[in-house]
Parts: C-alpha cells; structure tokens; sequence
C-alpha cells in the first residue's frame, strides 16, 4: 500500500486472531510476533482500520488472492483496479453496499 502511495486502507479478511492480536494485543498474548509484524506493515500509512469479515462477503478480494496463489497472477490489481474479469463481480458487491 505504501508503494501505490495508498494513504488510507481498511484491512478486511477471515483473520479473527491476527487482527484480535492487532487491536488488542494483551487479549491474544500467542499471537503477539504476527500483531507486531502486522503494525510494523503499516508504518507510514497514514489511515488503517482491520475489519474482520467471512470470505463470502469479500469474494472479489478472496478470487484475486486465489488468482495470485494458483495460476501465479502477480499483476498489481491495487495499482490497475479490479482484474477485467471479475468487472461483473465487483459492479454487484458495489451495488449491494
């Protein structure tokens, strides 16, 4: 994020304990090494929330996480926008915010 020199991001993702660990860091004392790591990953962004979601209510964000690991899709969709491909997609989750 700081590359594309994003200023304000919301982190949102099926990660309960990494972001528990983020946001209250005493309450998830095992998962203190990756709170830190995570704190350290956002130095220098000016605005960053967590928001702890299901994957089915971010799937566009989860298919290009998929996209990335399976067919090595490495393109940067922060810096381009969405992926052509999933344009439908993001119209309707769009629409239904």
């Amino acid at each position: 994020m700081r590359s594309q020199k994003v200023s304000r991001v919301t982190f949102a993702g099926d990660f309960k304990e990494l972001f528990g660990a983020v946001s209250r860091p005493a309450a998830w004392p095992s998962f203190a090494q990756l709170g830190d790591n995570f704190r350290r990953a956002v130095e220098g962004i000016n605005a960053w929330d967590i928001l702890v979601c299901k994957v089915k209510a971010n799937r566009g964000a989860s298919i290009i996480a998929q996209s990335v690991r399976k067919y090595g899709f490495t393109q940067s969709y922060v810096a381009s926008g969405h992926p052509l491909w999933l344009h439908d997609l993001f119209v309707d989750e769009r629409s239904s915010l």
